[in-house]
């Protein structure tokens, strides 16, 4: 990347990196699995200034006199000690990699994930909607973030929950296509997290897309739970027939944890047989004979058998309108309480592929869940630091631009506090300040930050309000930078930042 692309957007390049010459990265554990690159290291070791020595790739220095404080091990494996910092054991992609995983702002950040606008979700009154047609505020049939348990005995289980979507905009973002063994797919932003099984019949967890997509890579096999068949709204003269039926004579008994029934009643005759007819039409065959009522009254119900799953499928495709009604008022009332069901096989996902940069629909919910085309779907202050720095490489010196790249690196090491308790935590100040001079010697820079750094930091929070809760401190923040936010995930991030420490390094080289 040149010095005067800084300002324009272009697609994340993906890098394989190969593994750390003597080190291991602390959070990798798979040999070249998202490792540092060798050429940044080099890039950032370079001669140093009082003895004209390479600081290299190695432990074997000279003995030092005893430090402040303990050590703490870095993303590169190495040792820093925030206490007693030294310039040549700052490196960038420690800096880069700590910053790409905190978060900007604690407690009142949003988030949120991005299938393509095709892709359906399913609501809470059982239709299978596009994502990019769903508005805020929409009831969606979500489920557990995580697994809990209820009551004193038993396994800890997600169950179905009602949700409403909080935010629903669209975004461009990098998207991955994952196959299922069946021929299905999902297509997705790379940090899209999907509700995975390590094994067949192994727990299961979050994984991003792009993480899936490594994964396949590296052939470890993975596998996805496939709790709904989406299905389309019926339509047409029987369907219709078939749902008042139902209103009129059909009944949804919900029990609380002991299971969901839908049936419908009707002496023998021609009425039932064509009830008959055309549920075996319509794919729904599966049910039981079973008797309503006083045993005199010759009433027969046919009970739908096959499990929650096959009740929503018939309901959602026919709506009829007041069994549909009753089960989203049980839903947000509670009374519905169902365990999310992964009884059977799951699919393995048997390819990855990069769809390229495309639009996307960002959402977020308020259980952080939702069905995505029947699997379960989930819905940083390194992009902050970015956005300063690209921001001031076109208004000032390439030193200034670094200086914002960087001005919270010590961040890195002490972690971010909240702004309005660091008036309060003078320790913490004076520690957080021995870092950035380290920091600052180590790439030679001005140890008190320019006032257009504070400027831009200060004023990126009117930029950050779209990504904010609202809360009424806002309006004092009238004057943007005019950045645009990318949010991107933290590999993104980390990559991002590397790539503008790069140009930047090499525009203050020339």
């Amino acid at each position: 990347m040149e010095l005067h692309q800084l300002m324009e957007y272009s697609p994340i390049e993906t890098t394989t990196f190969g593994p750390l010459d003597k080190y291991v990265a602390a959070n990798d554990n798979v040999l070249g699995a998202k490792s540092v690159a060798l050429n940044h290291l080099v890039a950032s070791c370079p001669v140093s200034q009082d003895n004209g020595q390479y600081i290299g790739l190695t432990r074997n220095r000279p003995a030092e006199p005893p430090r402040t404080g303990d050590f703490m091990q870095t993303y590169t494996g190495r040792q820093y000690w925030p206490m007693d910092p030294r310039p040549h054991e700052v490196y960038i992609e420690d800096i880069a990699h700590s910053l790409s995983l905190q978060c900007r702002y604690a407690g009142h950040v949003k988030k949120f994930y991005c299938p393509t606008p095709d892709q359906r979700v399913l609501t809470d009154d059982l239709r299978w909607v596009p994502a990019g047609d769903l508005k805020v505020g929409d009831g969606l049939l979500a489920f557990d973030e995580e697994p809990s348990r209820v009551g004193g005995f038993g396994k800890n289980r997600r169950r179905l929950k009602p949700a409403s979507v909080t935010i629903a905009q669209a975004e461009k973002r990098r998207t991955i296509r994952l196959v299922m063994s069946d021929g299905s797919d999902v297509v997705s932003s790379d940090e899209h997290p999907w509700l995975v099984a390590t094994k067949v019949s192994g727990n299961q967890k979050w994984l991003t897309a792009g993480a899936i997509a490594d994964d396949l890579r590296l052939g470890r096999k993975r596998h996805m739970h496939k709790f709904f068949e989406p299905w389309a709204a019926r339509s047409g003269r029987e369907a219709g027939w078939l749902a008042g039926i139902y209103d009129g004579e059909g009944y949804l008994s919900i029990k609380n944890r002991r299971g969901t029934q839908l049936g419908v009643a009707q002496k023998p005759g021609v009425v039932l047989s064509e009830i008959e007819r055309l549920l075996k039409n319509f794919g729904y065959s599966n049910y039981r004979y079973a008797q309503t009522g006083n045993a005199g009254s010759g009433v027969i119900s046919l009970q739908s058998q096959g499990g929650f799953a096959t009740i929503a499928h018939l309901l959602g495709s026919l709506q009829p309108i007041r069994l549909v009604s009753k089960f989203v008022n049980s839903l947000r009332s509670g009374e519905f309480d169902k365990q999310l069901q992964s009884d059977g096989v799951p699919l393995e996902i048997v390819a990855a592929y990069d769809e390229g940069e495309q639009w996307v629909a960002g959402l977020e919910t308020s259980s952080h869940t939702y069905f995505c085309e029947g699997f379960g779907a989930h819905n940083c202050v390194a992009e902050h630091s970015v956005l300063i720095a690209r921001y001031l490489a076109a208004k000032h010196a390439p030193e200034v631009a670094l200086a914002g790249l960087l001005h919270d690196a010590p961040e890195a090491y002490c972690v971010d506090i909240p702004r309005p308790l660091k008036p309060y935590l003078t320790n913490y100040r004076a520690i957080e300040q021995d870092n950035w001079l380290a920091i600052a010697a180590r790439f030679d820079l001005p140890k008190e930050l320019p006032r257009a750094v504070h400027d831009a930091d200060n004023r990126i929070i009117a930029d950050e309000l779209v990504n904010l809760r609202d809360m009424p401190w806002h309006a004092k923040h009238d004057r943007p930078l005019g950045v645009k936010l990318r949010y991107w995930s933290p590999e993104e991030a980390e990559l991002e930042f590397l790539a503008t420490f790069d140009a930047l390094m090499a525009g203050r080289a020339a």
